[in-house]
């Protein structure tokens, strides 16, 4: 379902047209955190995907979406009390 809108005065304009004209200054920020360990291909690899992602799902130009990756040492990320660290010498001793 198309729903018009006006813009500028009196034109009707499709929301489709509105939005590939208002996509071009804007500029996404994701911030993404993540337990350190990776490889920095494997870094790269998820910035990439992102930005394809964010592009596709909102249009921004692939330039003006920014990526930001924060890597927290095991010891300082738990979830339910439990650190990454304690989790994964769990799984190791298994």
């Amino acid at each position: 379902m198309c729903r018009w809108s006006r813009v500028a005065g009196s034109r009707l304009t499709s929301p489709r047209s509105v939005r590939s004209r208002s996509r071009e200054g804007e500029m996404p920020f994701i911030d993404v955190t993540i337990a350190q360990g990776r490889s920095p291909d494997e870094v790269r690899a998820l910035m990439r995907e992102l930005t394809a992602a964010a592009h596709r799902a909102i249009g921004a130009p692939v330039a003006n979406i920014r990526v930001c990756v924060r890597e927290v040492p095991p010891t300082h990320w738990s979830a339910g009390d439990v650190t990454v660290a304690e989790r994964q010498a769990t799984i190791s001793e298994s």
